[in-house]
């Protein structure tokens, strides 16, 4: 997920890169602080927020399938209509 989002095109539509934030330690903090960590399996439900620089949460989406991504596309054509 990660790598699909910094490798996107945003040279072209976005003026800034955007940040990506991991949740690699302490251990589920970013995510809990979301509301998106599965307890039961001791890991992060894969999910995209975007978030202005006010730090509120503009779009947000989750995917329990497993292999199947949030949509990207769709979350750098609203960031890119931000700037």
């Amino acid at each position: 997920m990660q790598l699909a989002w910094v490798t996107a095109n945003f040279e072209e539509r976005v003026a800034k890169a955007p940040l990506v934030l991991s949740d690699f330690w302490p251990h589920g903090e970013i995510s809990r602080s979301y509301g998106v960590f599965n307890e039961e399996r001791g890991m992060s439900i894969r999910s995209l927020f975007v978030i202005d620089t006010d730090g509120t949460i503009i779009h947000s989406e989750e995917s329990t399938q497993r292999g199947v991504l949030p949509d990207i596309e769709a979350a750098v054509e609203l960031v890119a209509d931000l700037d």
